[in-house]
């Protein structure tokens, strides 16, 4: 039997909101959402109090903040293949970034500025996009408000933090927004594209979007449309590919495509975390998606979540993975929440069961863990000792000559010394067996770092000979034999040479 492609009207406009006059029942919303823009202060004030101070309050700024300043001085972010540092991210926002920085004196805070604004913007158009396939402004501001209060509980500290993730979030849902706006017209096919060209060279990992566009087209076999939306993403992409590793370094894909240790337990921990905090909203969203795989406009949407979903379960297994990898289903989970509910808690004509069952979903991550309400006050009253803590670890490094080793990048950012040692990479690189621990073990006894730099996981965290979070056993038998605590705090430890050096320890095995 020959199989044809679905009829024009199945793909058009119209046929995603057959009902977008239809005002909705505001009785069913605005319990919900007036929940959601509660939540929201009580979570995020301090995040946002926090991020005009200049403390760090993420590892990854500092590692984000020296690229990025690398990238306004002109350097090469891959002249150079991977070795105890590595820029394994597309380079994007480190120009935008570090052009921002140049211009305004201070290149972190542009980059959570950046973020925050971002921020802002994946929920507009999480919004708009539920709005799209809904019909319903009040699905809209129920969907666009979900991830600002989720992302604030699951993982408050990703809110303005400098790191290309909501950016490149912005990209590819404007992408999206774009197609499903127009699937059938060839300047949506070629800006939404683009879109994705412009996520993917600012997060490499951002594909669910693309995944399902592409999947709608093929499935639809809408051959011409694929063959121009295809055709304009993979010529941007060899024009990026290009120009990256013209301007930027010819080690671009080392960089990107270096090998990463797994870390099942850690990905287990995060996987069942999202699961719990989430569980209303999955389910919902999984049995949408089960219905709605079949041919028809909304089937882009149910591919788009399931490729979310999936590629994010999967691909927190990796080492140094975080949270954030599950933003892209959090999203999705939040626009399938409120089609689901505009089509079906609507129907029920019972706004108040309807309206309690929209409010539980909402809340369901704040009611599994309810001292997230009074986390705020209490990071407020200790945030003047963190930055006092963070300007003392700074002005200790800065006075040592020779390079420091900072588990914080960002504090040795601070202190004015380069970027030579990730502890997170090497450790990674370690563990995979594509570095020999012996060469990091040598510097230290040899004291070549002037300074060491080891974070705490809590201010009753001991330094003692054993593995770290990001620091093997034998790295901390060495360092704690060559070098001795010269500041203690409640966020990190500064170790400096002891008397010596010690030339006489032999090899290391």
């Amino acid at each position: 039997m020959r199989l044809q492609p679905e009829p024009a009207a199945m793909l058009s406009a119209d046929a995603l909101v057959p009902d977008v006059r239809r005002p909705g029942n505001a009785g069913v919303w605005v319990p919900a959402i007036a929940t959601l823009a509660i939540l929201a202060a009580v979570l995020l004030w301090f995040p946002l109090v926090r991020a005009a101070r200049p403390a760090d309050f993420a590892y990854n700024e500092g590692w984000n903040t020296y690229w990025q300043q690398a990238a306004a001085a002109g350097q090469l972010l891959y002249g150079s293949p991977p070795g105890w540092t590595i820029q394994n991210y597309p380079p994007l926002s480190f120009h935008l970034i570090g052009a921002l920085g140049a211009v305004f004196g201070n290149t972190n805070m542009a980059g959570r500025g950046v973020s925050l604004l971002s921020l802002a913007l994946v929920c507009l158009l999480t919004g708009g996009i539920a709005q799209r396939f809904s019909g319903s402004r009040w699905a809209g501001w129920y969907a666009g408000l979900c991830p600002l209060v989720w992302i604030g509980m699951f993982s408050a500290h990703r809110i303005a933090m400098n790191d290309p993730q909501f950016l490149g979030m912005v990209f590819e849902l404007a992408g999206f927004y774009i197609y499903v706006r127009r699937p059938a017209a060839t300047w949506a096919l070629t800006g939404s594209a683009a879109l994705f060209a412009l996520a993917i060279f600012t997060k490499h990992n951002l594909i669910a979007a693309p995944a399902a566009v592409a999947g709608q087209m093929l499935l639809s076999r809408d051959w011409h449309g694929f063959a121009r939306w295809a055709g304009t993403g993979a010529a941007l992409a060899v024009a990026g590919l290009a120009a990256t590793m013209a301007f930027d370094g010819r080690f671009f894909l080392a960089h990107l495509l270096s090998a990463r240790a797994a870390d099942y337990a850690t990905g287990l921990n995060y996987n069942i975390a999202y699961g719990l905090a989430f569980a209303p909203a999955i389910a919902a969203s999984f049995l949408w998606s089960v219905r709605h795989l079949v041919p028809g406009p909304k089937r882009v949407l149910s591919l788009a979540w399931i490729a979310a979903a999936v590629l994010g379960a999967v691909l927190i297994f990796g080492h140094g993975v975080d949270k954030n990898i599950l933003f892209e289903a959090l999203v999705f989970d939040a626009v399938v929440v409120a089609v689901t509910a505009r089509t079906q808690l609507e129907s029920l004509n019972r706004t108040a069961t309807s309206a309690a069952i929209l409010v539980v979903i909402a809340s369901w991550p704040v009611i599994m863990v309810p001292a997230l309400a009074y986390q705020g006050p209490r990071d407020l009253a200790a945030l003047p000792r963190v930055e006092t803590d963070f300007a003392a670890g700074a002005d200790l490094v800065r006075s040592r000559p020779g390079p420091a080793w900072c588990e914080n990048l960002l504090l040795c950012n601070a202190a004015g010394k380069p970027m030579v040692f990730d502890a997170y990479y090497t450790q990674d690189q370690i563990e995979t067996g594509h570095l020999p621990e012996c060469a990091v073990l040598t510097q230290l006894v040899a004291q070549v770092p002037s300074s060491v730099e080891v974070g705490k996981s809590s201010g009753n965290d001991p330094l003692l000979p054993g593995a770290r979070l990001r620091f093997t056993a034998g790295f901390m038998r060495t360092l704690l034999t060559y070098y001795t605590t010269a500041l203690e705090t409640e966020e990190f430890f500064v170790l400096v040479p002891t008397d010596g050096p010690w030339l006489d320890a032999g090899p290391c095995r």
